[in-house]
């Protein structure tokens, strides 16, 4: 079972595709994607266990990342804000946006 913890953060992050980031709670690097023209970059991301992902949204429009089955779901960001998870299991974790079901993405924890 996932058991994730949830970092909400405001602010005006920049980047696109996969960057690294101190984790606030863990301390270890996090990954970065961004939410841009409707669209995760990028796409598919790999983490440790224990590592955290971070969606910045870059778009002019608000998102959020829902796991498919339910499990997990972060806060919906607005432009220019981000959202922390942590992942703490090993798995294959597809997601999307609820509010553009069509925005998908993966998180592959090792």
């Amino acid at each position: 079972m996932l058991v994730a913890t949830l970092l909400v953060a405001a602010g005006c992050a920049q980047s696109s595709g996969t960057s690294q980031k101190t984790d606030p709670v863990s301390g270890s690097a996090a990954v970065q994607v961004a939410m841009v023209d409707s669209s995760f970059e990028p796409e598919t991301v790999t983490v440790k266990v224990g590592q955290s992902v971070t969606w910045v949204n870059e778009d002019s429009v608000s998102h959020d990342a829902t796991a498919d089955d339910g499990s997990w779901r972060t806060e919906i960001s607005n432009q220019g804000g981000s959202v922390t998870l942590m992942f703490d299991t090993p798995g294959i974790y597809p997601y999307i946006c609820t509010l553009h079901p069509a925005m998908k993405g993966t998180v592959i924890g090792e």
